[in-house]
């Protein structure tokens, strides 16, 4: 684990400052850092929590990173939840003139990076390979979006079970009618399958 650092700007010096720890271990899986990137990203790291049935309010496409708990994607317009995000896993605020809101589901923790941020760190970084591994971040999310589709092209009674075998680890958190609005079922008919 990484302290999280806070640069507090003095007329003479900087002052470090240990917020919390953030723990890159799960994200070395996708992005390889080095000791500086990593004290980079500490210091535009921000954290936040979002209490149950609470909406997370940020940028359009800052970057979240779920460290504990469990947010839904859901599509205003349709009240359908399109995309489920639990901890270690990732999200791209949507646009605010977008339908999409992101709601916790479970008392939430996260981490995010303001897109601004994001951006500033790619342009200054000489390493490609995270400049690839944010664009395969970006193509993971893109991918977690399509597998829903997948899942609503499927008879009712195949999709409900391809959902708890691909989301074992969150499925026995989420009320039913949660999984049948994500497969756009009737919470009804989804409980008879």
């Amino acid at each position: 684990m990484l302290p999280w650092f806070q640069l507090t700007e003095h007329p003479f010096l900087s002052i470090i400052v240990i917020m919390t720890d953030f723990d890159f271990r799960h994200l070395d899986q996708h992005i390889g850092t080095s000791p500086e990137q990593r004290q980079q990203i500490c210091t535009v790291l921000k954290q936040r929590d979002v209490r149950k049935g609470h909406t997370l309010m940020l940028d359009e496409d800052d970057l979240v990173y779920i460290s504990k708990g469990l947010l839904a994607k859901i599509n205003r317009d349709s009240d359908t939840i399109e995309h489920f995000i639990a901890e270690c896993d990732i999200a791209i605020y949507p646009a605010r003139n977008s339908s999409y809101t992101l709601q916790a589901l479970e008392d939430t923790s996260i981490y995010y990076i303001q897109h601004d941020d994001v951006v500033h760190i790619l342009s200054k970084s000489n390493n490609l390979n995270l400049i690839r591994a944010y664009h395969k971040m970006l193509l993971y999310w893109a991918y977690r979006r399509l597998a829903r589709t997948e899942l609503l092209l499927l008879p009712a009674r195949e999709a409900k079970l391809l959902f708890y075998e691909r989301h074992k680890h969150i499925a026995l958190r989420l009320q039913s009618k949660s999984i049948a609005s994500y497969l756009n079922m009737d919470p009804s008919y989804f409980s008879k399958l």
